[in-house]
């Protein structure tokens, strides 16, 4: 699967490392270098002390790296410069935080290289994760695509299918963005960027791509959750006893906007099988109801 057996970090128990390769997905046939730079993005050159020892850890376990800080101007200039066809999308993005995730799709089709948010942690040498080329992305616990943590060639094919569903969301993306503004701003604004240019939207883009380039066509790794952080999507605002994997990712969220938070922190697991479960109790009692006045 890879030219040499992908290194289990040291944190995981021996019992644990057979298990570290067994989920890995690769598709496609054409693996292409990826180049050793690692692309961060933030406002300003000036990085917020509460990130700045994440940042140093990449440094730290990658001292031959490159590492690139891009601002805000930088990406929007790389835009005018290289993607002149996106600007107006790109400008027309109703949030800051939607036109930072379309950033991260460009510069590494641009550039190539591995991007990571600021809030992911290094805890051990990621040489090994990108060593077979093509692109790398890891998934969480419930399979939802971790955009925190990304990995390509320069020009690799699978972020055309991501520049496509930026400029044409989703039915799911549309819905969430046409709702009233003064429901909106309880969260479902914030959800209609998850799934218009965050993490669901990616994990339909890496879907697409694999399911057409089964026999042939750009490589795509995934790797399973124990590599970058090992939890799920629904529990990312757990804390964690220890860390397991290559990449701890902290999640800050410092792009959710006031009034929002209380809602995506009750988007948990627990709380949609109550809701699903609740459904299913109304439903079944006014089924019962019905059934009774009938029969009356």
């Amino acid at each position: 699967m890879y030219g040499r057996r992908l290194t289990a970090p040291a944190a995981l128990a021996q019992s644990d490392v057979a298990d570290y390769t067994q989920s890995i997905d690769v598709c496609g046939s054409d693996f292409r270098d990826i180049p050793r730079t690692i692309h961060q993005t933030w406002k300003t050159a000036e990085i917020p002390e509460c990130w700045r020892d994440f940042h140093d850890s990449w440094q730290r376990h990658h001292p031959t790296w490159e590492i690139r800080v891009w601002t805000d101007s930088d990406n929007r200039k790389l835009i005018v410069d290289h993607h002149p066809w996106f600007l107006a999308t790109y400008d027309g993005f109703a949030r800051d935080i939607q036109r930072v995730d379309a950033a991260k799709y460009f510069i590494l089709y641009t550039h190539g290289g591995v991007y990571v948010d600021l809030d992911c942690e290094c805890l051990a040498p990621i040489d090994d994760l990108v060593e077979k080329g093509g692109a790398v992305f890891g998934r969480t616990a419930d399979r939802v695509i971790e955009c925190a943590f990304m990995a390509s060639s320069p020009g690799h094919p699978i972020w055309r299918l991501a520049f496509n569903e930026l400029e044409h969301p989703s039915f799911i993306a549309r819905t969430l963005r046409a709702l009233p503004h003064c429901i909106g701003r309880y969260g479902f604004d914030a959800a209609h960027v998850l799934f218009h240019t965050g993490p669901q939207m990616m994990r339909r883009v890496v879907y697409n791509h694999c399911r057409k380039s089964q026999d042939g066509g750009a490589g795509v790794t995934t790797l399973p959750s124990q590599y970058l952080s090992d939890r799920s999507w629904w529990d990312r605002h757990s804390l964690q006893d220890q860390a397991t994997g290559y990449v701890l990712h902290h999640y800050s969220n410092s792009w959710i906007e006031a009034g929002e938070g209380k809602f995506l922190h009750r988007v948990t697991r627990t709380y949609l099988i109550r809701v699903v479960a609740g459904c299913i109790g109304l439903i079944m009692v006014t089924a019962v109801a019905v059934s009774l006045l009938i029969s009356l």
